[in-house]
């Protein structure tokens, strides 16, 4: 078993491996390491603690790294531009648009960072097949 504390730009909280999490990523607590952690989060004492579940080194982390979409209409852009506004990034956007069989690369202010919610607003608004990180 192993206790951390881990920490972003505007966090720092405790972190707690069980005994078989531990030894499948003890090479990834020690101090310093950046690392993308898949967490559940447990109450202890009245104080959050993320309890790890997988744990992979952000330097060999696969981050994807486009955004591709698939629309109806050439007006279906103007909604992409506002679902990613709060998601700003790096990652390139592309748009087919079905209508007019056009494919077009959003602009760099439009960029993306993925995420988990992006990727579940953009399938909820377009469709499942309709959006693909990678």
């Amino acid at each position: 078993m192993c206790f951390l504390t881990i920490s972003d730009d505007t966090e720092e909280m405790s972190a707690v491996l069980f005994p078989e999490a531990y030894r499948n990523f003890v090479t990834l607590t020690e101090k310093g390491n950046l690392v993308a952690m898949q967490v559940k989060m447990d109450e202890r004492n009245g104080d959050l603690q993320a309890v790890v579940g997988q744990m992979e080194d952000l330097e060999t982390l696969d981050i994807p790294k486009r955004l591709f979409i698939k629309v109806p209409a050439k007006e279906d852009v103007q909604k992409i531009k506002q679902l990613t506004r709060a998601h700003l990034g790096s990652s390139v956007v592309i748009v087919h648009i079905t209508e007019t069989r056009e494919t077009i690369e959003l602009p760099n202010k439009f960029h993306v960072s993925f995420s988990n919610k992006l990727d579940q607003l953009l399938k909820e608004q377009f469709g499942e097949r309709n959006v693909v990180f990678k």
